[in-house]
């Protein structure tokens, strides 16, 4: 299966999991922020996602990180400056 064949919560989640976070099972995409726990280098963190209505837009993180994600592009961006805590 190409990424191209992938639903639009199907490429946000291969997003998400493309900055190296296991992604959540279930995406609601209802614009309200969501957060779910995952794991980063061997660490259970908390990290965070919201999904617009229309599946066109989105974003998600961890702290110190946001990432803008666009469906017709089907890419993630950096939204802010990563910063180490």
């Amino acid at each position: 299966m190409r990424i191209d064949d992938f639903s639009p919560i199907q490429k946000f989640q291969y997003s998400i999991s493309g900055i190296g976070l296991f992604p959540p099972v279930t995406v609601v995409a209802d614009g309200e922020r969501k957060t779910f726990d995952t794991k980063i280098q061997g660490k259970e963190i908390q990290a965070w996602y919201k999904l617009n209505p229309d599946l066109q837009t989105g974003y998600f993180g961890v702290v110190g990180l946001s990432v803008r994600w666009d469906y017709a592009n089907a890419k993630a961006q950096l939204a802010t400056t990563p910063r180490m805590a």
